[in-house]
């Protein structure tokens, strides 16, 4: 890639690894923008590594992450939201304040970008944009965080099975080699067990032999591959290329079709374009000041949208016209954008401070869901379900967007349907919660209560289905590990069929 090629698309399969390497090693400095639903994530980069990440995820916030890793008690977090809501003062200083962040505030800080960056892989769907800004260091603070450390852990925690599956498909014929002068092994600490096992792979053997006699588990291995593959650690037998990952070998290249001189010339010139516009932001593209006028916006957008309508060059070979339709769709995903009166004021405030437009109402309601939310745990905790569901119902109501409010509330509704027999509420409770799994797949919570809840009503492949996305979303969720293998006896037990084909038969196939 060079720089301001393939900086908006789709997300999906191994795009968002695929991007931070092309930015790391293109030493890209600007902003990657990432949306899925209503979720928006912003990632930090200057000079290809990351340096920071916000995210409008109420369990991405400081606090959260503190208090899910064990940081900080559920009393201290919860008294932080209200000095927070009194004095308007970030949760850090908050913590700072209380005296009861027990790490230096940066390395909270740090912890809390990687998190939400991590969080990305999981994605199968959702957009991104790269804009450049050169300037991006004089906007956020820089943490110094290791694109090579997020991919580690990336691949490691949150890699999609089927990614998985991909590369032990790919090459598990195949004999490799492991780079002990890669520069990357004084970069990123990666765990010594990891590195015995990729120090296993001596060219002698193939994958699927070194994968069988290690005795790793398969699905550890599979990450471990990934991560050789991706961080060049590991080469083909006697070649020194860098391995191409799975799923970033590109299509076919076409046979060259023979173009004409007036087709070249058109061809170098609208590339040219597509190449210099891809290095601009939207209101760049339209020469536009912030405070620019309708009028004006208008009046560029149609000068632009006259001179590379793809009709206008019906005439020329179709790579031409490609490049042509290529042009006309981000102009008019331009005008779209500054047209809209809510997405411009977003976008421009994206441009000036690298954050997204947020109102001091938006702001107060957003805590003010998370305080509620909190106490609704803390009651559901007790197993006070009427009323951990009217604070749950508050959070939901003051805060619509944050998909794991409505997980806790589908499953409390569940629970006091199936308590007092009311089918019809368990019911309500069942399709809240899967209608919220369904738009962040990556739920812990969210997939374990829909095992717990298929588990009730005896649909024991369906809650196998959702644990085992619970150990794959978190592998050190011991809950889970231990419905699975309850669930997987009962079903050996009641004569379920069990997979006698065996792991290596799905991952080597």
């Amino acid at each position: 890639m060079t720089p301001g090629e393939h900086l908006h698309g789709k997300l999906g399969g191994m795009r968002f690894i695929r991007l931070l390497r092309e930015i790391n090693e293109n030493k890209l400095t600007g902003i990657l923008r990432l949306e899925r639903g209503n979720i928006i994530k912003e990632i930090y980069f200057s000079d290809g590594e990351p340096i920071n990440a916000r995210s409008n995820m109420t369990r991405e916030t400081l606090g959260r992450v503190l208090l899910d890793r064990g940081y900080i008690s559920q009393e201290d977090y919860n008294q932080s939201l209200e000095m927070m809501g009194k004095t308007g003062k970030k949760h850090g200083e908050i913590l700072m304040e209380m005296g009861v962040l027990p790490i230096g505030l940066k390395k909270a800080l740090q912890m809390q970008a990687e998190d939400r960056i991590l969080d990305v892989f999981t994605w199968e769907e959702g957009t991104y944009r790269f804009i450049e800004r050169k300037d991006i260091s004089k906007l956020i603070e820089s943490l110094n965080l290791n694109s090579a450390k997020i991919i580690y852990e990336g691949v490691i925690k949150k890699a999609p099975i089927s990614i998985l599956e991909n590369i032990m498909r790919e090459y598990s014929k195949k004999k490799l080699v492991f780079n002990e002068s890669s520069p990357i092994l004084t970069r990123t600490n990666i765990r010594p067990s990891h590195l015995e096992f990729l120090r296993l792979f001596d060219g002698e053997k193939t994958v699927e032999e070194v994968v069988k006699s290690s005795g790793m588990n398969i699905n550890q291995a599979s990450r471990l591959i990934l991560i050789g593959v991706l961080l060049d650690l590991l080469h083909l037998k006697h070649e020194k290329e860098e391995i191409p990952p799975p799923a970033e070998i590109e299509e076919e290249v076409k046979e060259e079709e023979t173009l004409t001189d007036r087709d070249r010339t058109m061809l170098e010139a609208l590339e040219k374009t597509i190449t210099d516009m891809k290095k601009k932001n939207y209101l760049e593209i339209f020469n536009l000041d912030d405070d620019f006028s309708e009028r004006d916006l208008k009046k560029n957008y149609f000068m632009l949208a006259r001179s590379y309508h793809p009709d206008r060059f019906y005439t020329f070979h179709p790579r031409v016209k490609a490049v042509a339709e290529e042009i006309f769709t981000l102009i008019n995903e331009a005008y779209q954008i500054l047209s809209n009166p809510s997405e411009r004021t977003n976008y421009i405030a994206m441009l000036r401070t690298g954050g997204r437009a947020v109102t001091e109402k938006d702001a107060q309601a957003a805590l003010s869901a998370e305080m509620e939310f909190q106490k609704g745990q803390v009651l559901l905790k007790q197993g006070k379900l009427d009323q951990a569901k009217t604070y749950f119902e508050r959070a939901v109501e003051l805060n619509p967007d944050e998909s794991e409010y409505a997980v806790f509330l589908g499953w409390t509704l569940f629970r006091l349907g199936k308590r007092s027999g009311d089918e019809s509420l368990a019911r309500k409770g069942k399709d809240m919660l899967t209608t919220a799994v369904e738009k962040v797949d990556g739920s812990e919570k969210g997939h374990f209560f829909l095992g717990q809840v298929l588990k009730v009503e005896n649909d024991l492949t369906g809650a196998i289905k959702h644990f085992e996305k619970v150990v794959q979303i978190n592998p050190d969720n011991v809950d889970a590990v231990r419905e699975l293998r309850i669930l997987r006896m009962r079903l050996e037990k009641e004569g379920g069929k069990k997979d006698k084909s065996g792991l290596f038969k799905k991952f080597f196939k």
